[in-house]
């Protein structure tokens, strides 16, 4: 994959002298910083996992991406920023551009900049997506439930079915017949 093709390298008008090449093997573990600069990165072949250490310590999975992804940008604007690192899953080639020439680059072209809202807007909506099938339904109040009393023809017209989630639960409750 070239990535001076990739849509945002492109807009940027990223250069092939600008962009770092980084070959990794199955297993090795970079940083985000090259020159003491955050990257954003194109995953030209391979895949790998973007890991954030989490406030214990420890190594939190960001997310696994493969050909043609981007990671680093979704957070291009944001003043405080996670310190990641990349872990390749297999032979990797990742195409890595200093964030700040990014930057740059974003605020001199509004055509670019256009691109990059579109683009965090439907990281917007996927993310909301992936939260709403995690998330069960909302409870249906009738005026009754609103008052908290139970609505006796709404608990019989569940009889049966299932588990039941009630606002707040963490656990569902058992159905009682």
């Amino acid at each position: 994959m070239d990535p001076t093709q990739n849509w945002l390298f492109h807009l940027c008008r990223i250069t092939p002298e600008e962009i770092r090449l980084i070959q990794l093997s199955r297993g090795q573990v970079i940083t985000d910083r090259l020159d003491g600069e955050r990257q954003v990165a194109l995953v030209c072949s391979g895949r790998v996992k973007v890991l954030a250490e989490n406030a214990n310590g420890g190594q939190l999975l960001v997310n696994q991406v493969g050909e043609g992804a981007l990671f680093g940008v979704s957070n291009l604007l944001l003043e405080e920023e996670l310190a990641t690192s990349i872990q390749a899953q297999r032979q990797s080639l990742l195409a890595m551009v200093s964030k700040p020439l990014v930057i740059q680059r974003l605020r001199e072209n509004p055509q670019a900049m256009e691109r990059y809202a579109r683009f965090l807007n439907g990281r917007i909506q996927f993310l909301l997506g992936r939260i709403r099938s995690l998330t069960p339904a909302p409870a249906q109040l009738t005026p009754d439930r609103a008052e908290g009393r139970p609505h006796q023809a709404a608990e019989q017209s569940h009889a049966g079915q299932g588990p039941r989630h009630e606002p707040g639960d963490l656990v569902p409750r058992a159905r009682h017949s």
